[in-house]
């Protein structure tokens, strides 16, 4: 929809519907799941040692040990924070205006997105793409992240800087990042690093 109505030449004559979910916040859900199981099972290491055939068992803390951001409450937004707080994961919430979900804590603003990055250990972004959301994680939120912890954006490659990513991605406090299949892409075919199961590792 975001690139639709800046076609030029769009007949002004022509329907144009935009769907509310449909279907896509359950799907949605199972991939962002799968994203913070796979970091918080340390399935990013693991794959690492799998290439050296070494095997050094990793702790594993309790979910409750374990918050996740979502930054955009929309409809799948909402949708896939609530699908994590049902898993057992503790849920922070990030919208530009005051939202009300139940069992998510929810944060808004400028001084509401500071406070929940420093608290979480995967943040989910699933956020349009506008002049206000472009590169809204940039170096300075990527560093408000917490030692260690992991971006899954399963919402537009516009939504982080590229450049402050890669530097974050190698540096020793970020240890991935999981992204859509088509932004692995774009990244696999301009810098070089290894792509596996959807996390870029260092």
């Amino acid at each position: 929809m975001d690139y639709l109505l800046k076609t030029p030449g769009l007949p002004r004559d022509v329907p144009i519907v935009k769907l509310r979910d449909a279907g896509m916040g359950e799907l949605m859900a199972d991939y962002v799941l799968y994203g913070v199981l796979h970091f918080y099972r340390s399935m990013d290491r693991y794959l690492t040692q799998q290439q050296s055939a070494t095997w050094q068992p990793q702790e594993v803390v309790d979910k409750s040990q374990w918050p996740v951001g979502v930054l955009g409450l929309g409809a799948i937004g909402g949708y896939v924070a609530s699908a994590l707080q049902q898993a057992g994961f503790p849920v922070l919430g990030w919208s530009r205006s005051p939202k009300q979900i139940n069992g998510v804590q929810c944060f808004h603003g400028d001084d509401g997105l500071t406070e929940l990055l420093g608290q979480v250990q995967s943040l989910i972004t699933i956020l349009p793409d506008t002049a206000a959301t472009k590169h809204i994680l940039n170096a300075e939120r990527l560093a408000q992240l917490p030692k260690g912890a992991s971006v899954i954006n399963p919402g537009r490659g516009s939504l982080i800087d590229e450049q402050a990513l890669l530097h974050a991605l190698g540096s020793t406090d970020q240890p991935g990042t999981c992204v859509v299949p088509c932004w692995m892409y774009f990244m696999r075919n301009r810098y070089p690093r290894t792509i596996r199961f959807g996390s870029i590792q260092k």
